[in-house]
């Protein structure tokens, strides 16, 4: 699918008025620390009244395959999918969301 099609998903699924985002504590999770959990192919953190969902995917396979991508809703309210071509390292993906949290929020 297009970047701008899993945009329109996401939003669909998990913004303010999606199916998951409007009561995400109605579905299933687990939780991953005292204020993150996961649930429903996303980590979920309420924040500010709100909720922010966002998941790194990729698919590596040296030499035949590597793509991914990165989605994520801050504060039911801004949302970003961003793609790659590569196999991201978990430094890679904190680095990638540090930039664009830097570009919405500063």
């Amino acid at each position: 699918m297009t970047v701008q099609d899993y945009a329109a998903i996401h939003w669909h699924v998990f913004g303010p008025d999606g199916i998951i985002g409007r009561d995400p504590l109605a579905w299933p999770r687990q939780t991953v620390s005292s204020n993150m959990s996961y649930g429903v192919g996303m980590f979920q953190r309420p924040m500010r009244g709100a909720y922010n969902f966002w998941h790194f995917g990729a698919l590596c396979f040296p030499g035949r395959l590597n793509i991914g991508a990165y989605a994520v809703i801050w504060l039911q309210d801004w949302s970003v999918v961003a793609a790659y071509d590569i196999c991201p390292t978990w430094p890679d993906m904190a680095k990638l969301d540090q930039v664009l949290v830097e570009a919405v929020f500063q």
